[in-house]
């Protein structure tokens, strides 16, 4: 099974530019952990992929992710 890949920050500018140059055929899932969905740039090739899943929630409050990833 392929490894899962999670990107915190996926609206900032690393984010951003990272979800562009993931190769996504090697990951099971991306998630996307994002403190506003709408920040969140996607790829045109991963919009309908249910691989990507973006997950609104602040990285230090686990509890607010954790049990979706």
């Amino acid at each position: 099974m392929k490894p899962s890949l999670l990107i915190t920050g996926a609206g900032g500018f690393v984010g951003r530019h990272l979800l562009e140059k993931i190769d996504y055929t090697q990951y099971h899932k991306v998630y996307c952990l994002t403190r506003k969905m709408e920040n969140v740039s996607i790829p045109l090739e991963m919009r309908r992929s249910t691989q990507l899943e973006i997950v609104e929630a602040d990285l230090s409050d686990v509890d607010s992710y954790q049990w979706r990833i």
